[in-house]
């Protein structure tokens, strides 16, 4: 299992900006939508990602995948890891 959760690891905003040129035009959809809301993803399915998105589900799965992460429950883990970071640098 790849370890997205330590401290030590590459952010998730990072990870896609390093992966951002390797995007296919749907994958950059996924990209612009989820830098866009990224608050909100959290709260959205698999499946509503690829409807608003105007993409397949798996191309979801296949982005989450070209990150890293086995799925999309765990990319959905690491990003509110990520939001929790930001929320206590705030503090």
């Amino acid at each position: 299992m790849v370890n997205h959760f330590n401290d030590n690891t590459i952010n998730l905003t990072v990870l896609m900006e390093q992966y951002k040129n390797t995007f296919t035009k749907s994958e950059q959809k996924l990209y612009n939508y989820i830098t866009n809301n990224f608050e909100q993803i959290v709260y959205q399915s698999l499946t509503e990602i690829a409807i608003d998105c105007q993409v397949g589900e798996a191309t979801v799965l296949r982005f989450c995948r070209k990150l890293g992460y086995k799925g999309y429950q765990e990319f959905k883990l690491a990003l509110a890891r990520e939001l929790l970071v930001r929320e206590k640098k705030r503090q």
